[in-house]
């Protein structure tokens, strides 16, 4: 109910980041169990860690996890990225390095509420499969103060995210994300600001 992760996942309109199909998400729910974190510890912080090792373990395309970035750590997410790296490395130390999840194991987190919407997150053909695209430009995060970039594509399917920001994303966005607090199950202290 992260108003942040709602707009993250609204955002990601072409499902690249989160979906069904690579079973990232069903994967970040399972680090959470892994990790054995107490109800607390269910924050956007530890969310985003875990959506950034399961794209880390699954997917081929390294720029698309970047944009985990900007929604994670806010508007200095390039002075802070290094310290979520070492967080990330911190929670895949704390699941016993068992980063891989079979398809079973997730099928059945799935099947915990197989109606929810958050499974419905299915990334059209077009965007999967290895792609490599060594001659384009390198393109930086771009966060949720930005428009998701257009897909044509999935423009024509009818998936892609109005150019208008929604109701819920701009009233949760505007503000920096910086993050409140870091979580004392890390060891890796003095990190990130805290308030």
């Amino acid at each position: 109910d992260d108003d942040i992760i709602q707009d993250f996942l609204w955002m990601d309109c072409c499902c690249k980041i989160a979906d069904k199909a690579s079973y990232l998400l069903a994967m970040t729910f399972i680090y959470f169990k892994r990790a054995n974190f107490s109800l607390s510890e269910y924050t956007r912080l530890n969310f985003f860690l875990a959506l950034y090792l399961a794209n880390t373990v699954e997917e081929d395309n390294e720029e698309l996890k970047y944009e985990i970035f900007p929604w994670a750590l806010g508007t200095t997410w390039r002075k802070l990225f290094p310290d979520f790296i070492k967080l990330r490395d911190e929670l895949w130390i704390r699941i016993g390095y068992r980063a891989i999840v079979s398809r079973r194991c997730c099928e059945e987190v799935m099947a915990i509420a197989p109606t929810h919407y958050i499974w419905q997150r299915e990334r059209p053909p077009h965007h999967s499969g290895a792609v490599r695209n060594y001659t384009r430009q390198v393109q930086l995060p771009r966060g949720p103060t930005a428009s998701p970039a257009k897909c044509l594509l999935c423009e024509k399917e009818g998936r892609a995210v109005p150019q208008e920001s929604s109701s819920s994303c701009s009233s949760s966005s505007s503000g920096n994300l910086e993050i409140m607090k870091l979580e004392s199950s890390y060891t890796v202290k003095g990190i990130f600001p805290t308030e």
